[in-house]
């Protein structure tokens, strides 16, 4: 039977959780899910977030009139997860100057953030842009990327324009990584209408 992969907490033994993918198909509502959210208002939403090693409130209000990429993942101290957050920050620069936010967003909790960001080893670059605590899952709940049975929040990327609309809403696998110059690529196109200037996909 096919199955889905979530990460263990602890690098150093890993175990994976089995899932039913069909059980899992149905728990994400795959593409009825992305039809009914995409286009519709940006849920209002406000919770505790990182920043720079900084306990800070952040909400939907911070980012109104504004391009943002809001992306979830699952957990912290674990294998992926650290791949994809170094990704958009290595993009920092590139959303900037186009004018997009980046914001991450787990269900761990700020001092979870706070220990794991601060690794060096793990992030030898600093983590500059805010990641959202998580911790009741409303904001999970909310647009609809919350595992409930392992109380996660899937591998979900949401792009909101600057009518705080959500044009672009992708959800992978659990164990499946993303790539942050392919949501780059994607906002590109989204704020060209499909012309889409290449000169900021610098060969990342």
């Amino acid at each position: 039977m096919s199955s889905v992969f979530p990460m263990s907490r602890t690098q150093s033994t890993w175990q994976p959780t089995l899932y039913p993918r069909k059980k899992y198909i149905k728990t994400i509502g795959l593409e009825e899910h992305i039809n009914a959210v995409s286009w519709k208002k940006v849920p209002n939403w406000n919770d505790t977030a990182y920043l720079n090693g900084e306990e800070v409130e952040l909400s939907s209000s911070d980012y109104s009139s504004g391009w943002y990429v809001l992306y979830f993942y699952p957990l912290d101290f674990t294998f992926i997860c650290p791949t994809e957050i170094k990704g958009f920050q290595s993009l920092y620069k590139d959303f900037e100057d186009i004018g997009v936010a980046i914001v991450g967003a787990s269900t761990d909790s700020y001092h979870s953030h706070n220990a794991w960001l601060a690794d060096e080893k793990t992030f030898p670059v600093r983590i500059s842009h805010p990641i959202i605590a998580d911790t009741n899952h409303g904001i999970c709940k909310d647009f609809g990327v919350l595992n409930e049975e392992a109380g996660v929040a899937y591998r979900a990327t949401v792009i909101v324009d600057d009518n705080d609309t959500i044009r672009s809403l992708a959800i992978n696998d659990l164990s499946a990584g993303r790539s942050p110059s392919e949501t780059l690529r994607t906002v590109l196109a989204l704020q060209s209408g499909g012309s889409v200037s290449y000169t900021h996909l610098r060969a990342h």
